[in-house]
């Protein structure tokens, strides 16, 4: 298999960071489809670093986006 990381600076965060800019510019719902699957994947309680590239900061940075799309709590 490969390794898939959930960080935001090689990982799903970022991704995720880039799919909501593009679902509110488009609309598109098969961005808020991604954004589902990303969140599943960022969801964690421990990470290697806590800092914002590679850490638990940029995964809750991620959250608090998604948050402020949706205001659905369960994102924060």
């Amino acid at each position: 298999g490969r390794i898939v990381y959930p960080y935001f600076g090689q990982g799903s965060a970022g991704v995720g960071v880039a799919a909501i800019k593009y679902y509110r510019l488009t609309g598109d719902e098969k961005y808020g489809q991604l954004l589902e699957q990303i969140y599943n994947d960022t969801n964690r309680k421990y990470a290697v670093f806590p800092g914002v590239i590679s850490g638990l900061s940029g995964m809750g940075e991620f959250h608090l986006d998604l948050y402020n799309l949706t205001n659905e709590a369960r994102y924060l």
